[in-house]
């Protein structure tokens, strides 16, 4: 065979001829010599997110699907809304348990759009503990709509 008929690795030389490769920019690279130069490294786990795997991305870093999740309950972000927080990625409900405001009587978390009073929380009491007072909704201060 002739240099001319070879379909070999850019990077090791080995023949592609019946294995897996990939193409980056018109230059074909075994599967092993494109992970070892060009994959990304998984924030969590540190260790290359291979070809035959998802890399999901958020702000320049780089998760396998398996290692992308909730810093605080540890449960899956794949294909959930999050929100991130001094570099933790956090799933909606971790952040709103988190950051929003707690009921005065009873504790609990008061969720943006639930019913609240229209006074600053945490001064007052939710709705459900307070059956004397009309309801209002509470936006989320972190919303694009309450800025």
């Amino acid at each position: 065979m002739s240099a001319a008929e070879r379909f070999d690795c850019h990077y090791c030389k080995d023949s592609l001829l019946g294995n897996k490769y990939v193409m980056k920019e018109d230059t074909q690279y075994c599967t092993k010599c494109y992970e070892s130069l060009f994959s990304n490294c998984c924030h969590a786990c540190t260790l290359p997110i291979g070809c035959n795997s998802k890399d999901l991305s958020y702000k320049e870093r780089h998760w396998h699907e398996d290692c992308f999740k909730c810093a605080k309950c540890s449960r899956s972000l794949v294909d959930k809304a999050f929100a991130a927080k001094e570099e933790l990625l956090l799933c909606t409900e971790c952040y709103s348990h988190e950051y929003s405001s707690k009921c005065t009587t009873c504790k609990k978390t008061i969720m943006p759009g639930s019913p609240a009073f229209p006074h600053l929380l945490p001064r007052r009491p939710c709705s459900p503990c307070s059956p004397f007072s009309p309801p209002v909704l509470v936006q989320d201060s972190t919303s694009p709509r309450s800025r």
